[in-house]
């Protein structure tokens, strides 16, 4: 085990749940501790703050943000560099397009079935909107319920498959099914 600390950071509750049920375990054998940081609503100097102590403690960072705003995943990672100075350019991780496109990369099993063929092949176009379209009428309308529902068997196999931003960060962190 590595004494090696990871700091991950997320926009918000549902990067937070996905990184904390998904990567986390996939990753805590090579880090210990794992930090997830929630940077969305925090002020620029407070990021930067977290991320220089991250770095002055030879930690490895994750810095996750939605693809959303911006053109590509090179202005995805500009946009992020010119919002947090302390940010290296190699720590960045663009999600395509938004969180919701890895949840439902990671859609298998029964779950697929259930919302098939309503789920795209791919899933990189894919944003909140058109994910809470395809909440089954069985969790009534819970965005929530369903994302939970999904991360109990989230595959990430089928998430490499589906979403070229979780396939690129998967290979990038040597994360396997």
């Amino acid at each position: 085990m590595s004494s090696r600390q990871l700091y991950v950071f997320v926009e918000g509750d549902d990067d937070k749940r996905l990184f904390d049920q998904v990567v986390r375990k996939k990753l805590e054998l090579a880090f210990r501790p794992i930090h997830i940081v929630k940077y969305a609503e925090m002020a620029n100097r407070k990021v930067n703050g977290f991320l220089e102590t991250a770095y002055e403690s030879q930690s490895r960072v994750i810095f996750a943000a939605d693809i959303d705003k911006s053109d590509n995943s090179e202005a995805c990672s500009s946009r992020c560099r010119s919002s947090y100075s302390e940010l290296h350019r190699e720590d960045v991780v663009c999600v395509i397009r938004e969180i919701e496109g890895w949840y439902l990369a990671g859609l298998d099993g029964q779950l697929l079935r259930i919302c098939a063929p309503r789920v795209p092949a791919s899933t990189d176009t894919v944003g909140k909107g058109q994910f809470e379209s395809l909440v089954p009428k069985r969790y009534g309308g819970s965005v929530l319920a369903f994302k939970e529902a999904i991360l109990e068997c989230f595959s990430i196999r089928a998430a490499r498959q589906r979403n070229s931003s979780f396939r690129a960060f998967a290979d990038a962190w040597d994360i396997t099914a």
